[in-house]
């Protein structure tokens, strides 16, 4: 990507010009595909945060066994994603970052970010903007464990998919559908042929259409 066409996705923004010189002369900018992982577990790269310029992109919790879906932060705003569990100490990530569809992300080192929000306002706000995002979304998942079934869980979680892929027509495995529910394989089967039943959806080979 060219610094004109970088640029020109920051004036939505309002961001100065000698702001961008600083982050196109300090950041590495990446481009990412629908579903590709841009950070995963045991990388090392608890000193950067990163800076979404365009995109949506779906937070992982790993573990040995498994992945599980904490949120989808939806790109509307100037964001910072920051690997917030160690911002004080040097152990491996432990989450995952996966672009939703065509993204944009800045890599940029954490002590810059930090010292850029005492200069300029905006890169504070998106930081600080970003971290209760996180917080708050990890709260209501926890309350939303205890507040509703799997069930209901699983259907406000394919209407989710429909609305960031914008189409009713859903293609997911069901292995992944399981692993971001944290349920089993068998489970999801059964759940989706009881929504079919009651013509909530409809179950084709290699997707799924919500009617």
């Amino acid at each position: 990507m060219n610094d004109s066409i970088f640029t020109s996705l920051f004036n939505q923004y309002e961001i100065s010009n000698k702001l961008i010189d600083l982050i196109l002369k300090n950041g590495t900018i990446k481009e990412f595909t629908p579903s590709e992982t841009f950070l995963h577990e045991g990388q090392s790269d608890y000193s950067f945060a990163y800076l979404i310029v365009k995109g949506s992109i779906e937070v992982y919790l790993d573990s040995i066994v498994k992945k599980t879906l904490l949120y989808t932060h939806r790109h509307t705003e100037l964001s910072i994603l920051a690997n917030y569990n160690n911002l004080f100490n040097n152990q491996p990530v432990n989450l995952s970052y996966i672009s939703i569809d065509h993204s944009i992300i800045v890599s940029l080192p954490l002590d810059l970010i930090l010292t850029w929000s005492n200069q300029y306002p905006i890169i504070l706000q998106a930081y600080l903007k970003s971290q209760q995002n996180h917080c708050d979304s990890i709260l209501n998942l926890i309350k939303s464990y205890h507040k509703i079934t799997l069930k209901s869980r699983m259907f406000n979680y394919l209407k989710q998919k429909s609305f960031y892929f914008k189409s009713n027509e859903i293609t997911l495995p069901h292995q992944q559908i399981a692993n971001d529910l944290n349920c089993s394989r068998e489970t999801v089967s059964r759940y989706l042929k009881d929504f079919e039943q009651k013509n909530i959806l409809k179950r084709n080979i290699r997707s799924i259409t919500l009617l």
